[in-house]
């Protein structure tokens, strides 16, 4: 059987067997989404731990930006109840530990949590996906820093990953393409959330005289065992 017949008879499993409400739903929609988008076993019995993990360290965040607490809590029950259905219809043992699902209701939550006050922080302009609901005053903040001239400074952009966090509120980055240290100062609400290993996608800029380099432009951030699913 393959991958994606194997969903829509979990979704029809589901179906006769109690009521699917509508965040159920989206959860597995979503799941059913990654499947379409990636290079996936097209055999259900290739499929191992490390596509769920892909799906929801990488996938998630990097396609669902929106996605509140509840909903992650939501997709993670709908993906463990996935694998409960494939190992006992398919024989298909997916081992998901106890110690693995207390990780990714932690940290997928965390770093879903820590993204959230990123765009808060940068007045990201998109408040609603579905319906769309834009903030007027927070898109001409958002294109004002995006249209910054490049003679203004040096910039980097790319995937940087937290050295170190100093007492101070700044934070020793590690350019993942490039492989140099700089250091960015941020608000203490934000900090006090990070973790050493997490992994930030970002646009900054360095001043001349300045020690400190400033974020410019925000993209999105990942878990440290995400970065074997990013491209660098």
């Amino acid at each position: 059987m393959e991958v994606l017949e194997s969903i829509v008879s979990y979704v029809e499993y589901r179906k006769d067997n109690n009521y699917i409400c509508q965040n159920q739903q989206e959860a597995i929609g979503m799941l059913h989404n990654y499947c379409t988008s990636i290079d996936r076993p097209t055999d259900l019995k290739e499929v191992d731990w490390t596509f769920f993990d892909k799906f929801l360290i990488y996938w998630l965040p990097k396609n669902q930006k929106d996605l509140s607490e509840k909903e992650f809590q939501q997709v993670l029950n709908v993906v463990l109840g996935y694998c409960d259905y494939i190992r006992n219809n398919h024989d298909i043992k997916i081992l998901f530990t106890s110690e693995a699902e207390n990780y990714y209701r932690r940290e997928c939550i965390r770093i879903q949590r820590l993204k959230e006050l990123f765009l808060q922080h940068f007045g990201y302009p998109i408040l609603a996906v579905d319906p769309l609901v834009i903030d007027l005053e927070d898109y001409k903040k958002y294109k004002s820093r995006r249209n910054i001239k490049k003679q203004d400074g040096i910039y980097q952009q790319g995937l940087f990953q937290v050295d170190e966090i100093e007492y101070d509120n700044t934070l020793v980055l590690k350019n993942i393409s490039k492989g140099n240290l700089v250091r960015v100062a941020l608000v203490g609400y934000i900090v006090t959330s990070m973790r050493e290993g997490d992994i930030l996608h970002l646009r900054i800029k360095h001043k001349q005289f300045f020690t400190c380099w400033e974020i410019i432009d925000f993209k999105n951030c990942y878990l440290q065992n995400a970065s074997e699913y990013l491209s660098w």
